[in-house]
């Protein structure tokens, strides 16, 4: 799973993937590129347990998927202090980014990846690829 070039996935990213929406058939072919390091950090699957559940939906497998394929990162020390530090920072003039998009953010900045992601709290990395369509209501079909 060590690619050309390292790609960190934010939760609204794999939401539009297990959706199939157009924005998931971008990530869909990045997941299947194997120039890509695919990664997961740990909080990134907590959101994605909790948004499913919320859904009813049985996250299980999704998950399953996602750690067969993807790098799975741990939130450590290191990391949770500079994402303390770089949300302090950041919610000055982004009131509303939350722990866990900066956690993702500092995740993608030690491995000099890029972020995937609809979420617009995430302009402020300055290696983003968002999926976005703002006339889509994603995930609809996952629980259907």
């Amino acid at each position: 799973m060590s690619g050309a070039y390292s790609v960190v996935y934010d939760t609204t990213a794999l939401l539009d993937f297990f959706a199939g929406t157009r924005q998931g058939r971008e990530v869909a072919e990045l997941l299947e590129d194997e120039d890509v390091e695919n990664i997961i950090p740990t909080v990134v699957l907590c959101e994605l347990a909790g948004k499913l559940k919320a859904m009813k939906v049985d996250p299980d497998g999704y998950l399953s998927v996602l750690e067969k394929n993807c790098v799975v990162v741990e939130l450590d020390r290191n990391v949770a202090i500079e994402a303390g530090a770089l949300h302090a920072e950041l919610n000055e003039v982004e009131p509303g980014i939350s722990k866990i998009d900066c956690i993702i953010m500092i995740h993608a900045q030690m491995k000099g990846a890029m972020i995937v992601s609809r979420d617009k709290h995430f302009r402020h990395y300055k290696n983003l690829k968002m999926v976005n369509d703002p006339r889509l209501k994603p995930w609809a079909s996952l629980a259907a």
